[in-house]
């Protein structure tokens, strides 16, 4: 993770040619560094390479800095095939250059974090990320506290992903879901609009067709700014105020759109998006509009959904819940296992303190059980006027075989290399996680975390 990123050093110097595009690329250290050069139909392009992305286990990605702009280079070096070759995206493109922004959702994933210049695609500050390498900072936020006294309640768990120093972060969810509709709907404004490009006269709008015109406007702002595209946006804006100053002809009505088109289609170019195959989809949270006109209202998916009367008698495990949704419709099944892991630890926690375990025992598993199974058989602490009755002695016995079972089979494997879960075992922890919880709930309730010196 400290690798992700760095200062391009000296690479194999090497020739090759991209066949599709009858493109020849040249790459050489200079003294200034890394030089790469394309040729194609008698004319050449050479560009100074700044930084290197990834460790070289498996390859390097290259950038290219230009003033204050950062522009992706189209070849890559593949370390264990020892071959220069075309970039990631970049194998059929019939023209590669070094034209393709990197833009901060780029940089988030291989840096320390961006440090963009608002309201532009790839412009940076100086120097245009936070750390070359992902720190700590980079999923926990600021470590200050930490530092001056490392002890582990005062490590931030939530993950963060940093989109430049004053802007915030965004979470998993908000990588893994696209809102569809926003793009189709940008679709059919262009639409209406090319269906007036026939009428390319210097007659002024109508005052019908200046109302839907500023209306179409007025969408598109809405949808560039949901789906964070800040040069679009500030396009859109622009035409706006040149509509309210002094109106438009057809044909400007059509070229500033044409215009605004383009633009919009090369920012979404840069785009990645994530495909979730619909048998996963049901275990991601959504989000519904609130009264705040933001989607910030939670809706749990089919597959999550059993787990509301859980929630009701553990709030704090929504959390986890939500990560180890997300991890399962990403594909990322440890990590599912491990946020599941948390979660259950919730009712261990409950368990232990009804038991009269003491609060430093409490989040060791083995510990925990150990003394709440102790006090069960001795009828101490909550067990000495609650366990009254057979069934009652049945019930906390279980629940004390259900966590002894989830710790060995899938806490303690998660947690330690080499053990890697794929995605049937991983949605058989939904049901199994679902179980245990739903059996705690019954007669226990969340209880405050303890705090891990």
């Amino acid at each position: 993770m400290a690798h992700s990123m760095s200062v391009a050093g000296n690479q194999p110097a090497a020739v090759f040619e991209h066949g599709f595009s009858n493109t020849r690329f040249t790459i050489q250290n200079t003294p200034g560094g890394p030089m790469q050069t394309l040729e194609r139909h008698g004319e050449a392009e050479s560009m100074s390479i700044r930084y290197a992305i990834g460790s070289g286990e498996h390859a390097f990605g290259y950038l290219a800095q230009i003033g204050d702009h950062l522009f992706q280079s189209p070849v890559s070096y593949y370390s264990r095939r020892r071959q220069w070759d075309m970039a990631p995206g970049y194998e059929q493109d019939p023209a590669p250059d070094f034209s393709r922004p990197v833009t901060a959702e780029c940089l988030a994933c291989h840096s320390g974090g961006p440090r963009l210049v608002p309201e532009t695609l790839n412009s940076y500050r100086a120097p245009p990320i936070v750390a070359l390498g992902i720190t700590c900072e980079r999923c926990h936020g600021n470590t200050k506290d930490h530092v001056s006294n490392p002890v582990g309640k005062n490590i931030l768990d939530t993950p963060v992903y940093w989109w430049d120093d004053a802007c915030g972060a965004w979470s998993l969810l908000e990588l893994l879901q696209v809102f569809a509709e926003d793009y189709i709907l940008v679709g059919r404004i262009f639409q209406f609009w090319e269906g007036l490009s026939e009428n390319q006269s210097d007659d002024l709008l109508t005052p019908i067709d200046t109302d839907g015109y500023q209306k179409s406007l007025e969408d598109l702002a809405q949808r560039c700014k949901g789906l964070e595209l800040p040069t679009s946006l500030i396009l859109v804006g622009a035409s706006a105020l040149l509509l309210k100053a002094g109106g438009f002809s057809y044909r400007q009505a059509c070229t500033k759109m044409a215009q605004i088109r383009e633009c919009l289609e090369a920012e979404i170019s840069t785009r990645v998006f994530l495909f979730v195959p619909p048998n996963r989809a049901p275990y991601l949270v959504f989000y519904d509009t609130g009264p705040t006109g933001k989607k910030d209202q939670p809706v749990l998916g089919d597959e999550l959904r059993h787990f509301s009367p859980v929630l009701a008698k553990f709030p704090s495990c929504g959390f986890d819940l939500e990560e180890a949704g997300c991890c399962f419709a990403a594909g990322r099944f440890t990590a599912c296992v491990h946020h599941l892991s948390r979660l259950v630890e919730f009712g261990l926690v409950s368990l232990a303190d009804f038991a009269g375990v003491e609060k430093r025992h409490q989040r060791n598993w083995n510990t925990a059980l150990n003394h709440a199974h102790n006090n069960l058989r001795d009828k101490k602490a909550g067990f000495s006027s609650t366990v009254s009755q057979s069934r009652d002695e049945t019930y906390f016995s279980e629940a004390i075989g259900l966590l002894r079972n989830f710790n060995t089979a899938w806490r303690n494997p998660s947690s330690h290399a080499p053990e890697i879960f794929l995605e049937q075992k991983a949605r058989t922890l939904f049901s199994i996680t679902l179980a245990t919880m739903d059996h705690l709930s019954r007669q226990l309730k969340e209880v405050p975390m303890p705090i891990e010196d």
